[in-house]
């Protein structure tokens, strides 16, 4: 049960602020990862398709030296590039380049086609083209784990940052906005039963600040008048004893 301010400014107000700054900062953060992913699969796809033309030419017509050559060429400027499987259709392999044993769990197969008059003698039928081999990389994603194991720090980083700053937030509402408030409810509380000597502290030149002092004035105005009332009921009641106290041939007529 929502009561007070201090509820409504912490349910209504800090807490949909922090919800929404963490999605935010979630889907940022989920969003760089999955771009980390594709840019390894993508990595992956333009590799295959560097070499995809003399895989052709190793599995139809043998030339697996052009194609070890290409592979050469390809780690020399890809270091990522840790290992190449060439197959045929019949998972024969043909030619293999890196440390594929260790790797073989990372491994990405891709199809190697031809048009479907082709020459090799392993051949498939898939779709419209035939599938004459496939060929197996393998990237080194070490890269990929270091930027995503950043991400993951500067999620974290930005977590506690967000809680840093909701506290922050939270603190200072609580001492500029609902501790005067509190204060001054107690005060209008002691005013109700008849203590005139509380008074509000002030500081600052905010609303709350000038609240603050008219109700001090206020407070200041009915102790004197409740003062001033309470000398004159005490003048006539002396007024009052000292008539009843007096003779009476000296009492008025």
């Amino acid at each position: 049960m929502i009561t007070t301010i201090r509820q409504r400014i912490y349910v209504f107000g800090l807490l949909p602020l922090g919800v929404l700054a963490v999605s935010l900062v979630l889907l940022n953060g989920f969003s760089r990862i999955n771009d980390a992913n594709r840019e390894l699969e993508t990595s992956r796809e333009v590799t295959a398709a560097l070499l995809q033309g003399t895989a052709l030419d190793a599995l139809v017509v043998g030339d697996i030296f052009h194609f070890e050559q290409a592979v050469r060429a390809v780690r020399a400027r890809s270091p990522a590039l840790t290992c190449v499987l060439l197959s045929d259709a019949k998972q024969r392999m043909v030619t293999r380049a890196g440390h594929c044993e260790k790797n073989a769990s990372q491994m990405a197969y891709f199809q190697v086609r031809e048009p479907a008059k082709g020459l090799s003698d392993y051949e498939e039928r898939s779709g419209t083209r035939l599938v004459i081999g496939q060929m197996g990389l393998v990237m080194d994603d070490l890269n990929i784990v270091r930027k995503r194991h950043e991400i993951l720090l500067q999620l974290c980083l930005s977590l506690l940052l967000i809680g840093a700053v909701l506290a922050a937030t939270g603190r200072l509402l609580r001492s500029r906005l609902i501790a005067p408030i509190q204060r001054i409810g107690n005060a209008m509380h002691a005013l109700s039963q008849r203590d005139y000597g509380t008074r509000l502290p002030i500081g600052g030149n905010d609303e709350l600040t000038r609240l603050a002092q008219a109700i001090n004035n206020t407070i200041s105005t009915i102790a004197d008048y409740t003062r001033e009332l309470e000398r004159r009921r005490n003048e006539a009641n002396q007024a009052l004893q000292d008539a009843d106290a007096a003779p009476p041939a000296a009492r008025p007529r």
